[in-house]
C-alpha cells in the first residue's frame, strides 16, 4: 500500500484534530435566576450552622416565622439593607447549579415540587455536550435586594470574571447568558454597561425568558396589601397575604419591578376616590403604608425604567395566553383587603406588554433580535418548556445570530 506523503499525512491529522475539537467545543451556558428563584440559607449570628432557608418546606411549616426570616432591615438614610437581627442570610454557591435547580433539597436531593431549573440543565446534559458546574454555570444572588444597588457592586465583579473564565475554560467560547424574570432585567440593565469591546469578545447571545422589562402587577400587588400569588380555592388562601405585604416591604427587589412609566395613563390602582398610574406610585406607596418602598422607589424607578440595547444578540421569549394581572381595584378604599384583580394577556406573572419590550431593540445595529412567543405557556413553565429549550439549543450550537 503506498504511503501518504509527510505533509499530506500531518494536514489530515490537523483536520481531524481540529474536527474532533470543533465537535467538543460548545457555547459556555451562564444561568441567571429570577426573583426567589435562588436558594437562601441562614444561621443564628455567630453560630456559623447553616442550612436553607428559602425555599425550605422544613422552613416553612411555620410561616409566620419564614417570612420574618427573610425580610430586611432598610436603613432609608444610607439605602442600605441588612438582615433582622440575630440571623445571617445569604446565598451560596456562586458559579454552581446547586442554588438554582432545586430550591430545597434532603441529602442533596431535590424535594419533588421545589425544582426551578432543574429541566433545563438536565436538558442540556442529555442533548448537548454539556455539564453541570463545568461549562453549565449559574449566579445566584440575593434577590431580595436591588439588583443595582451599590451593596451588589461586589456581586457584579465576580460575574464578570466569572464570564471571562468560562470563555477561557471553554477554549475561547463565548458566553450564552440564559436569563429569567428579575434575572432577565438585571444583565438587560447591566450589558449597555459594559464595553461593546469586551460584550464582543466574551458573549455570545442573551437569551432572555419572561423578562417583566416594564415591571409586573404581582411587585405592585405585594407592595399594596401582600399577594397570594394566585394560590386561592373559593376566597381562601394558604398564603398568609399581610406576612407577605411586611417582607416584600423591606425589599429591594420590590421597587425595581414596579410598573415603569411605559404603561402610561393605564390605571393600576383605583379605589372609591382616585385612580392610581404609573406616574402617581409615590403616592400611591405613601397612601397605603409601604413607606419603606416609596423611599427606595426613587434610587430604582430609573435603573429597570427603560433598557438601552444591549449590544449582543437577544433572543427575547415571552409567554401568551396566560390572563395575567395588570391592575387591583379596591371598592371601599381599604388596602388592608384583598383587591378585585383586573387582567391582560401574558404568561400568568409579566404582562406580554412588558414582556415584548425588547422589540424596541430591533433596530440597533449591534443587537442581533430573536423573538418567540409561547402560547399557553406561564412563566415558571417556559423555563421547562421543550420546544423553548430547543431553541436555546439552536442559539447555543449557532455560528451566527441569524440575518
Amino acid at each position: 500500500m503506498a504511503r501518504l506523503p509527510l505533509v499530506a499525512a500531518l494536514a489530515l491529522l490537523l483536520v481531524v484534530v481540529l474536527f474532533a475539537r470543533e465537535a467538543e467545543s460548545v457555547s459556555p451556558v451562564l444561568l441567571v435566576p429570577g426573583a426567589t428563584g435562588s436558594a437562601l440559607w441562614s444561621t443564628p449570628t455567630g453560630k456559623n450552622k447553616w442550612d436553607r432557608l428559602w425555599a425550605s418546606l422544613t422552613h416553612l411549616i411555620n410561616i409566620d416565622q419564614f417570612f420574618y426570616d427573610i425580610s430586611l432591615e432598610y436603613n432609608p438614610d444610607t439605602n442600605t439593607w441588612t438582615n433582622i437581627t440575630g440571623l445571617e442570610v445569604a446565598t451560596q454557591y456562586f458559579g454552581a447549579t446547586e442554588a438554582v435547580d432545586y430550591l430545597d433539597k434532603v441529602d442533596d436531593k431535590g424535594v419533588p415540587g421545589t425544582d426551578y431549573l432543574e429541566a433545563m440543565i438536565q436538558f442540556l446534559e442529555d442533548t448537548g455536550n454539556y455539564t453541570r458546574d463545568i461549562n453549565i454555570r449559574a449566579i445566584p444572588y440575593d434577590w431580595r435586594m436591588s439588583t443595582s444597588a451599590d451593596q451588589m457592586d461586589y456581586w457584579w465583579s465576580q460575574v464578570k470574571v466569572l464570564i471571562e473564565d468560562m470563555y477561557n475554560d471553554a477554549g475561547q467560547e463565548k458566553v450564552v447568558i440564559v436569563s429569567h424574570c428579575y434575572g432577565a432585567t438585571t444583565m438587560s440593565y447591566w450589558l449597555p454597561r459594559q464595553s461593546q469591546a469586551w460584550k464582543d469578545t466574551y458573549i455570545k447571545a442573551h437569551f432572555v425568558i419572561a423578562a417583566p422589562f416594564t415591571g409586573a402587577g404581582i411587585a405592585l400587588e405585594a407592595a399594596v396589601s401582600g399577594s397570594d400569588d394566585g394560590y386561592e380555592w373559593f376566597g381562601w388562601t394558604p398564603i398568609p397575604v399581610e406576612d407577605v405585604k411586611e417582607a416584600a416591604r423591606t425589599w429591594g427587589c420590590i421597587p425595581a419591578l414596579l410598573p415603569t412609566l411605559e404603561w402610561g395613563n393605564m390605571i393600576l390602582v383605583s379605589t372609591n376616590t382616585r385612580n392610581y398610574t404609573a406616574k402617581d406610585l409615590p403616592q400611591l406607596l405613601l397612601d397605603c403604608g409601604a413607606t419603606n418602598t416609596s423611599v427606595m422607589y426613587p434610587y430604582y424607578k430609573d435603573d429597570f425604567g427603560s433598557f438601552a440595547a444591549p449590544g449582543v444578540w437577544v433572543y427575547c421569549n415571552v409567554g401568551i395566553g396566560s390572563p395575567t394581572m395588570v391592575g387591583l381595584n379596591y371598592p371601599d378604599g381599604d388596602f388592608t383587603k384583598s383587591a378585585e384583580r383586573w387582567y391582560a394577556d401574558g404568561d400568568g406573572t409579566v404582562a406580554l406588554s412588558s414582556g415584548n419590550y425588547c422589540k424596541k431593540w430591533k433596530t440597533d445595529a449591534n443587537t442581533p433580535f430573536s423573538y418567540s412567543e409561547w402560547p399557553g405557556v406561564g412563566h415558571i413553565g417556559l423555563v421547562k418548556y421543550e420546544p423553548l429549550l430547543k431553541e436555546l439549543l439552536n442559539v447555543l450550537t449557532a455560528t451566527a445570530p441569524p440575518s
